[in-house]
């Protein structure tokens, strides 16, 4: 009998890659376990950004590493390397979008349990949705200041879609980060 299994590069795996199971008949069984070790996914990518920008919903500048888990094989890593330019850089001056929803300020990102929307229109409503597209959060929003709780949240990046009564819309990414 033959057993096909594999382990992520890191994982350990101790003991005999073969076993004799006796039998009181005389005929033992040899099981042999074949064990493929399958290689992290360990990517880095360098952003440069202009102020109001993001990169996998990061804002700020800085080192981060995202470790995006998988049911069925290895973890990826991903290291994402963010600098800023300067405002007044000719790379960074575009036009200004004219709708209702361009001034929405959202707040830390990443975010370790609160984020916080802050804006001047109210009644615009928001849904978050992870990676897979699931949604994970519906909202209206009546004040111009709301505050989301995403402790209940797994770590990884997000979606936010806003929508205004106007019948204008606008999507950004956030990155959560809970222990």
């Amino acid at each position: 009998m033959s057993i096909d299994t594999s382990i992520c590069e890191g994982d350990i795996y101790n003991g005999p890659f073969s076993y004799v199971l006796p039998n009181e008949f005389g005929c033992d069984t040899i099981v042999i376990i074949n064990v493929n070790v399958e290689p992290l996914f360990n990517k880095t990518e360098s952003y440069t950004l202009c102020p109001g920008e993001d990169a996998y919903g990061i804002f700020e500048e800085g080192i981060y590493t995202l470790i995006l888990s998988s049911v069925s094989a290895c973890d990826t890593i991903l290291n994402l390397i963010i600098s800023e330019l300067p405002e007044n850089d000719p790379a960074c001056i575009t036009a200004v979008p004219n709708d209702v929803l361009s001034n929405i300020r959202l707040y830390p990102n990443p975010v370790k349990q609160f984020l916080f929307v802050e804006h001047s229109e109210k009644n615009f409503s928001l849904m978050v949705f992870d990676l897979g597209g699931k949604k994970v959060l519906q909202k209206k929003v009546i004040s111009g200041n709301t505050k989301i709780d995403c402790r209940k949240m797994a770590s990884g990046v997000y979606f936010i879609h806003f929508f205004a009564e106007n019948g204008t819309s606008m999507s950004r990414k956030i990155l959560i980060l809970n222990d």
